[in-house]
């Protein structure tokens, strides 16, 4: 894009010396920059920031910046910024129709919902029509549980520092 033309769209019906007031450097110093065609980078920075224009978009239309560098840019630090709700949404945009189905359901009832989620193994297998803890208690039977086996290996321990002995 033509800088001159950028700039006089930017600043409006803001005189050039304003402008350069604005951002802080001389008037000569637009004009000059101006005459050979263009702005530097830090002068369309800056020259953005004192008229409230994002200063990326304004690095992409004096053409410093590729459009779909800018847009790919900074992805990391803006899914800091996202909101839960703005993440799932992206998701569901992304996914959408098996997300209906993954997330809410969509009418299987075998799919299991985030909202309807066992909170416990035992819910699970009742929904399935297992119940698991029946099956490995059958499968287990007649073997001691881990308790019962804590309290085989510590029988006895400590015992000669229950007994008082001659001593007392």
């Amino acid at each position: 894009m033509n800088h001159e033309a950028w700039m006089s769209g930017l600043i409006g019906a803001d005189s050039q010396r304003v402008a350069a007031t604005k951002v802080g450097t001389t008037h000569s110093t637009i004009s000059r920059q101006l005459a050979r065609g263009k702005l530097d980078p830090e002068l369309v920075i800056a020259l953005a920031r004192a008229y409230d224009r994002n200063e990326v978009d304004a690095l992409v239309e004096t053409g410093y910046v590729d459009a779909e560098a800018a847009s790919r840019a900074g992805v990391p630090q803006a899914l800091g910024y996202a909101t839960n709700a703005q993440i799932y949404g992206e998701i569901m945009r992304r996914v959408d129709p098996d997300a209906v189905r993954l997330f809410r359901g969509g009418g299987d009832p075998d799919a299991i919902g985030v909202a309807d989620a066992p909170t416990h193994v035992d819910d699970l297998a009742a929904r399935r029509g297992r119940p698991l803890n029946e099956r490995w208690a059958a499968r287990n039977a007649g073997a001691p549980s881990e308790g019962e086996l804590r309290a085989r290996e510590s029988d006895g321990l400590g015992e000669e520092s229950q007994d008082p002995g001659d001593d007392v």
